[in-house]
């Protein structure tokens, strides 16, 4: 027979394991869903061009961020507007 504070550290383990894989199923649906909208603008012809001000995004941060929608400079812009 387990005691009550066991089954209750085994409740808490158990939310813990569940909480971390909602926040991870979470991110994988994220992470699908802008490999999608990136295949999407590859398909339109608009991959690699910035949505915020038009010019191309640079092939090394698409290397390295194959999802990005900005360019550089816009992204640190839209990172200042935020408070990042």
């Amino acid at each position: 027979m387990t005691s009550p504070q066991a089954d209750a550290l085994d409740c808490a383990a158990d939310l813990s394991l569940w909480t971390i894989a909602q926040a991870t199923h979470l991110a994988a649906r994220r992470r699908l869903a802008q490999a999608e909208l990136a295949l999407a603008r590859l398909r339109a012809g608009s991959y690699g061009v910035c949505q915020e001000c038009g010019q191309a995004i640079d092939p090394m941060r698409l290397e390295v961020l194959p999802t990005a929608t900005l360019c550089v400079d816009c992204q640190r812009r839209a990172e200042e507007k935020l408070g990042r």
